[in-house]
């Protein structure tokens, strides 16, 4: 049989394929890619699949996603890459799904139900998207999000829900601007390049975790395209620049008002004295040297930056944040100034004490009471009674009085308490360690013996293989590990088998509780009790025990 007699659905299912489907139900992996393929056979009826946990269906010619592929309720991975998908049915069945894969296809829009799946990676690139659905902010643990290639014209402002963002790709579309509620995500790395954007929000700079900044090919007015170039630190910048000058605008506006109305006051009040102006700060001058003052001024007037410096300034009264960039300048120039004319003035000194080697200067330690005993003190008179010429202002301060003995008697009792304490103090820590570990391990032993009636002797040995572990699972959820590796008699399961166990349940713990709140494979092999304690309890106290009365 030929190969393309193989791959054609009117002619049954060829060997190749056959065997695809046979391979499946032992690898956990269906891969039907480069096929050419419009439907999948019905022969694959006679094949169980439901324990499929990642599906490869790329490359092939579907118009929309088989329905063949919902019978895998359990699947994590989804990879439809490069077909000529147009809508995408409902996927809830697949409670699991982790990664979805619709790259390289024929979709406009994408569906409100697909946001109530537990995504993580969500790949959408060279399509032909519009709009997003205002439910998008649903996917909360949504990582790796790619909108690249597409026909976006906005960005919505449900974005700033997806607190778990790291990724956002949303290169070559037709973005013209950015909300600044992306600022309440977690973003590490964000490309915006090959868009229509002009502003970049000032509150932008509050993305202390962003490590990469993609802005290229963009028509950017704020800021200028020198400094997008230089990259994410020069950018940053700039707009805290920008944002502490606007503040300096209204303050000077604040200022000639406040002026004005005083002025006015005294006019009616007849006072005689004649109106007093003073120059403003010369500082901003000297730190913006090189920006230019037309093109700055056309930013801060513009009617968008404005808005985005209001929501800025609310941003930061929601969150507490200060900037005193204009506070801290104005104590740097005032600093410099201060610490001039105190260094010309102890020359200024210096010289003069040098000058006058007859004119005795008082010596500022002369008033400190001391010790007959201390010999700086007696050194000092004897120099001061020959006439020697006054001791200078920098020896003076660099002089070092040695202390002065005391006379009173040691006390025992005193010297020693301090180490005492500590010994104490080391020794209750100790036993604070020592009691939490057992209260740990008699939560463990409870816990086993509640959900499954056995006892064990040593916890963090017991749960190494993982079977404790995923039979607890299965006391406290039906089904919630559909295979388990046992041991075979008094034999000890290997690590091969004892890692599948543990990834059986550590994925079912991450998806109900949480990444954050897991613990890792590692934590587990290496006995670490602290974490399995903290992962057990929470899973307890989200399926509780039930008895069978």
């Amino acid at each position: 049989m030929s190969r393309s007699t193989a791959m054609s659905p009117n002619l049954g299912m060829g060997s190749s394929l056959k065997h695809k489907f046979e391979s499946s139900m032992y690898s956990g992996r269906l891969e039907i890619s480069a096929l050419s393929l419009r439907t999948i056979p019905k022969e694959i009826d006679d094949f169980d699949i439901t324990d499929v946990m990642t599906i490869d269906v790329s490359r092939n010619k579907f118009t929309e996603i088989p329905e063949e592929v919902l019978r895998c309720a359990d699947a994590e991975e989804l990879n439809c890459y490069h077909n000529m998908i147009r809508t995408i049915c409902e996927l809830n069945c697949m409670r699991f799904l982790c990664k979805l894969n619709l790259c390289r296809n024929q979709l406009t829009a994408i569906p409100s139900h697909l946001c109530s799946l537990p995504l993580e990676e969500l790949y959408l690139a060279n399509n032909k998207i519009h709009t997003l659905p205002a439910e998008i902010g649903n996917l909360k643990s949504l990582i790796d999000f790619d909108l690249s290639c597409n026909m976006l014209s906005s960005i919505p402002v449900e974005f700033g829900q997806l607190t778990s963002l790291k990724d956002l790709n949303v290169r070559h579309n037709f973005i013209t601007h950015i909300p600044s509620e992306l600022t309440e995500t977690s973003l590490v790395r964000l490309d915006l390049s090959y868009n229509r954007i002009a502003i970049i929000p000032p509150s932008y700079r509050f993305l202390k975790d962003l490590k990469h900044l993609d802005i290229s090919n963009n028509p950017l007015v704020c800021p200028p395209a020198q400094y997008a170039e230089r990259g994410r630190v020069h950018i940053f910048k700039l707009l805290e620049i920008l944002v502490w000058q606007q503040e300096q605008k209204e303050l000077l506006e604040y200022e000639k008002t406040f002026r004005r109305k005083k002025e006015e006051e005294r006019a009616k009040l007849n006072y005689a004295n004649p109106r007093s102006t003073t120059n403003s700060n010369n500082f901003i001058n000297e730190l913006l040297v090189s920006w230019d003052a037309q093109a700055t001024a056309s930013m801060l007037e513009d009617p968008f930056f404005k808005k985005e410096l209001e929501k800025d300034k609310t941003y930061r009264e929601k969150y507490g944040i200060k900037d005193d960039y204009m506070k801290r300048s104005l104590q740097v120039a005032q600093g410099r100034s201060i610490n001039t004319i105190n260094r010309t003035s102890g020359k200024a000194i210096a010289k003069q004490l040098a000058a006058t080697p007859d004119v005795h200067t008082k010596d500022p330690l002369e008033d400190i009471p001391r010790s007959k005993s201390s010999p700086s003190v007696e050194k000092k008179e004897k120099k001061s009674k020959r006439g020697k010429r006054a001791v200078s202002f920098s020896e003076q301060k660099a002089e070092v009085i040695p202390p002065v003995p005391s006379t009173s008697p040691p006390q025992s009792s005193d010297e020693e308490e301090p180490a005492t304490l500590e010994h104490s103090f080391t020794m209750n820590r100790e036993e604070g360690k020592i009691a939490q570990t057992a209260y740990q391990q008699e939560f463990v032993k409870n816990m086993v013996a509640k959900y499954l009636n056995i006892s064990i002797k040593d916890a963090e040995e017991s749960l190494k293989d993982g079977v404790i572990l995923c039979q607890l699972l299965n006391e406290m959820k039906k089904n919630a590990v559909r295979k388990i590796m046992m041991p075979q008699g008094e034999e000890k399961l290997s690590t091969m088998k004892s890692t599948v166990n543990l990834n059986s349940f550590l994925r079912f713990v991450q998806i109900n509780i949480g990444k954050d709140n897991c613990c890792s494979i590692s934590d587990i092999q290496q006995g670490e009790l602290s974490a399995i304690h903290d992962t057990l309890k929470r899973l307890g106290e989200k399926f509780p025990y039930q008895s069978d009365a």
